[in-house]
């Protein structure tokens, strides 16, 4: 609490400052529709920018050290899973690598490949199965705490970029990931049978050894999911293994980084645009997440659009599916896979 006149004034005029701030009204009063002329209103505009920028939210990563960043201690090499808050579930002899070590598990060089990391210093790397045969289904897991348990039917999107080491003889097209209320701790094999639901993340192949490939998706939670678990569920011959070099000796070998679970927002959605070719916010696109469909309806509920997502962009410029311009109004989305949906609608201005 203020002690005296002058700390009293001083907070007086700060919280007068602070208002008038937040006080837009002399800003609308300037771009009144009828003291304007052409096809895009300035208040339209500036409403837009507003509106994007109140929806903005800080979205939480619920995986704790998901840049791999913070370690125990330095690791020494090959098997020193010394980083913060990940462990191995199974016998598998997970890696980290940071540009803190030297050898066999520094960075960029190391005894499987060379990568930079995609943020920061340090990455992970595993086995995503493919051994000779006398290590049939042997792979190697990842597994981290969350920090709070999933809600549920909440929805949650779950990213990470992966890179195949140089190492490699095979990539992989079968990724996976687990999540489940409980820990897991199998260590006396090196291939695990989930107890919980699984998700594909990955089912094309990664065979860049030079650039990060991001993969992503969303799923509902059922509720009450505190550990997750990263890797290869199915046996080997059920998970593709394609030739990548023939002159390495075993294994297909990914490094991963930049884990994220995080909430879904919807405000990375936009919600108006004016497609009337003066190249300003002529599209309603955003990013999103491949294997959605896209279905745009008028205000009767006629289908007017329609795209399939397959290139992580959604994209529409205000025509039907045959080319149709479409009438200026209120249009409705619809992005849906399975059992996730997200809607919302559109205002179309020209």
């Amino acid at each position: 609490m203020p002690n005296n006149l002058n700390e009293i004034r001083d907070l007086r005029l700060t919280t007068n400052n602070l208002y008038q701030l937040l006080n837009i009204n002399h800003i609308f009063k300037k771009f009144r529709p009828d003291s304007l002329s052409g096809n895009k209103p300035v208040f339209i505009v500036f409403l837009f920018f507003l509106c994007a920028f109140s929806s903005l939210k800080a979205q939480v990563n619920l995986v704790p050290n998901g840049s791999f960043e913070e370690y125990v201690s330095c690791p020494i090499g090959i098997a020193d899973f010394s980083v913060a808050n990940w462990n191995v579930p199974t016998f598998g002899t997970s890696d980290y690598f940071n540009v803190c070590s030297i050898g066999d598990a520094a960075v960029p060089s190391n005894f499987a490949g060379f990568q930079y990391p995609v943020n920061g210093n340090g990455y992970l790397g595993f086995v995503a199965g493919g051994f000779v045969p006398s290590q049939f289904n042997s792979r190697e897991y990842l597994q981290v705490e969350l920090l709070e348990s999933l809600i549920p039917n909440e929805v949650y999107e779950i990213s990470f970029y992966l890179s195949l080491a140089e190492i490699s003889r095979f990539s992989c097209n079968k990724l996976e990931i687990t999540l489940s209320n409980s820990v897991t701790n199998e260590f006396i094999s090196s291939y695990l049978t989930p107890n919980s639901y699984v998700l594909d993340v990955l089912t094309d192949h990664v065979n860049d050894t030079i650039e990060w490939k991001l993969c992503s998706l969303l799923f509902k939670a059922q509720g009450g999911e505190k550990f997750l678990i990263l890797g290869v569920f199915d046996d080997d011959q059920n998970a593709d293994f394609s030739l990548f070099n023939e002159l390495n000796e075993a294994f297909s070998y990914y490094f991963i980084d930049d884990f994220r679970l995080e909430k879904f927002d919807n405000s990375i959605i936009p919600n108006i645009f004016t497609p009337n070719n003066d190249g300003v916010n002529d599209v309603w696109s955003f990013n999103f997440v491949n294997d959605f469909e896209l279905l745009i309806l008028n205000r009767w509920g006629q289908p007017v659009f329609k795209q399939f997502i397959n290139d992580k962009k959604v994209s529409w410029s205000g025509q039907t599916t045959e080319g149709i311009t479409c009438n200026d109004g209120v249009y409705y989305f619809f992005l849906s896979k399975g059992n996730i949906k997200k809607t919302g609608f559109i205002q179309l201005i020209r």
